[in-house]
């Protein structure tokens, strides 16, 4: 009687062996990219928000943008409104989130009674439903620039709340300053430029900009906040 031949253990060929490690590999790298991701959207989010709920009311379609106004009458806050109001626009369209229309400074003191309002002042009886009249909205965003530093290290401040012009009821209110003397703000605020103009153009794009003009701080900081709107 013959004795069957000693069965080799299996061993996969060395390609197949290669290729698994290249997809452990892959995976890797591919979960570390995800962690990483992760980790820098949270250190662009502020911590110093409210949400009345995570979801935009589905039929809230137009806000009102009033004038941006200052908490003191500081000459550097005054210049910084100045400044940033229309950047403000610009990156509160850019979210598409809602039609947004500016109040005009003259409309609204006739409608109001002046010519500026924050969230914090004592609102007349009728505000809401004078400016529902006025400008067909249904939702009025309070501007408010509570820090306004030109010239490095540059610092922005945001004092806004959107309220629902039809029940009243705050949706949204952010509170948050911005200091790029701050070495966490400093790589938020480059990582947001890298981001930004990496779509724009092929070359290595400089992040210097960023921490040296008020105006592109400023833009940094206003997308910074206004990724915590409730979303659609």
């Amino acid at each position: 009687m013959t004795s069957s031949p000693p069965v080799e253990p299996a061993v996969a060929p060395v390609s197949a062996r290669n290729n698994a490690w290249r997809r452990g590999v892959r995976r890797s790298i591919a979960i570390l990219g995800l962690a990483w991701v992760c980790l820098a959207a949270q250190a662009e989010t502020p911590g110093n928000f409210y949400l009345a709920d995570t979801r935009m009311p589905g039929d809230l379609q137009r806000v009102l943008l009033l004038p941006l106004t200052a908490e003191s009458d500081r000459a550097e806050l005054t210049a910084g409104c100045e400044s940033l109001e229309q950047v403000l626009q610009a990156e509160l369209a850019k979210t598409r989130q809602f039609e947004v229309i500016r109040a005009a400074p003259g409309l609204l003191r006739s409608q109001t009674g002046r010519a500026a309002w924050s969230a914090g002042d004592t609102l007349p009886t009728k505000f809401f439903s004078a400016l529902r009249e006025a400008y067909g909205c249904d939702a009025v965003l309070f501007c408010e620039l509570t820090a306004f530093k030109a010239y490095t290290p540059l610092a922005v401040g945001w004092r806004l709340r959107l309220v629902d012009a039809r029940s009243q009821q705050t949706l949204w209110a952010s509170d948050e300053v911005f200091d790029a003397a701050e070495r966490a703000i400093q790589e938020d605020a480059r990582r947001h430029e890298r981001q930004g103009t990496k779509t724009w153009s092929s070359r290595k794009p400089s992040d210097w900009l960023v921490l040296h003009s008020p105006r592109r701080f400023g833009q940094f900081t206003l997308a910074t906040v206004l990724a915590t709107l409730p979303r659609r």
